[in-house]
């Protein structure tokens, strides 16, 4: 057969099961064994494109995959075929695709950190869908700045996003990503330490989750159920639904969120005064955060680690943990939370820590932090 043609075919294939991954959780399931079954050829597929130069079979994988290649752990994997895509002409590309293939592009560079290119990515999107008259596409590029701006700590921006983004989901009567909308409204509210409001939010969304039985939605309200709980002190019942979350991620073979539940884990067994395991799960987040390339969850696994160490006492540790957040968040260009920034007011004045944290690169923080995992001082 024809590349060219076996690519066409490959990817109607793709764009009648990707949507699957919004469904109930069957058919999410189904999606994602299907969809890791194809990796090969759609690797392969991308290849011929690329060969061809052939970006209009790239956009259609690019817009139907993200959302896959989020959950499998591919968004660094697949960065330099994405690149590829934007180097070309694109005017002749038909412009729903070219938003939709924007959006796509915006939700990978999200997970990988890269908040500028999500931004560009994003506005292309929301521009192209609103000249389009397309609802959902609107709402899907306002709901992903919102979670830009939110981890920029541009909050009030963040809650306008995303209330904007609900109002559109609710027109055209999509409940994934009302519920989508709402909990990002939840953890804006748990980043301005509003738990009240940030449990009322993360439970409605639970509960819209559970309705159209939204597996991969229901790990994540779990978890963002739990987070609360542990920074209102119900340690327990954070590890039991940090426990909960992390089986439903574990079924999907969410790559991200199973590096995201370790780091909570990580937490909670560090109040908890359990090291051995706080150290196990620190490390299980190290690994995978740099496997799917988020830069942010390494932040956030280096902030988890000042609290470890300072817990056991060693000082030096704390301090080099506490580098490698600031020299992450810097490059990321985000602020450290506020419980993160307690936590580093203990660690603050370690002689050293600005000068190194200033000169590292990406690459040289990940090195610290898979020695601080190894050796645990």
């Amino acid at each position: 057969m024809d590349p060219s043609q076996a690519t066409a075919e490959l990817v109607d294939r793709i764009e009648a099961t990707a949507p699957e991954l919004r469904g109930r959780q069957a058919a999410q399931l189904a999606a994602l064994a299907e969809l890791r079954g194809l990796s090969p050829a759609i690797e392969q597929a991308l290849a011929d494109a690329r060969e061809r130069g052939d970006r209009v079979q790239t956009m259609r994988m690019l817009a139907a995959l993200a959302r896959f290649w989020w959950i499998d752990g591919q968004a660094r994997t697949i960065e330099p075929w994405v690149d590829w895509v934007w180097r070309g002409r694109k005017e002749y590309v038909e412009p729903s695709l070219l938003a939709a293939a924007h959006q796509g592009a915006g939700e990978l560079a999200y997970a990988r950190a890269d908040y500028r290119r999500a931004t560009g990515h994003l506005q292309q999107a929301h521009s192209g869908c609103l000249s389009l008259g397309q609802v959902g596409g609107q709402a899907a590029a306002i709901n992903w700045l919102g979670m830009v701006a939110r981890e920029q700590g541009r909050y009030d921006r963040a809650i306008a996003c995303h209330q904007q983004a609900e109002e559109h989901y609710r027109q055209i009567a999509d409940q994934w990503g009302c519920a989508h909308a709402r909990s990002n409204l939840g953890v804006v509210a748990f980043r301005r330490e509003q738990f009240e409001d940030a449990t009322k939010l993360h439970g409605e969304a639970l509960v819209r989750r559970r309705a159209i039985d939204d597996l991969h939605g229901i790990s994540s309200s779990l978890g963002n159920l739990a987070l609360i709980r542990r920074r209102t002190g119900e340690l327990a019942r954070a590890r039991a639904l940090y426990q909960e979350s992390l089986r439903a991620r574990e079924l999907l073979g969410d790559r991200w969120g199973i590096a995201g539940s370790a780091v909570c884990l990580c937490a909670v067994d560090t109040a908890l005064g359990e090291v051995l395991s706080a150290h196990t799960y620190f490390s299980q987040a190290v690994h995978g955060f740099i496997a799917v390339g988020d830069n942010l969850g390494l932040a956030e696994s280096a902030e988890a680690a000042m609290a470890l160490f300072l817990g056991q006492g060693k000082q030096e540790m704390a301090a080099r943990a506490y580098r490698s957040a600031v020299a992450m968040r810097r490059l990321i260009e985000t602020p450290m939370h506020a419980d993160a920034r307690r936590v580093a007011e203990q660690v603050r004045e370690a002689a050293g820590v600005e000068t190194w944290a200033a000169a590292a690169t990406v690459e040289l923080v990940r090195q610290e932090l898979v020695q601080l995992a190894a050796n645990n001082g």
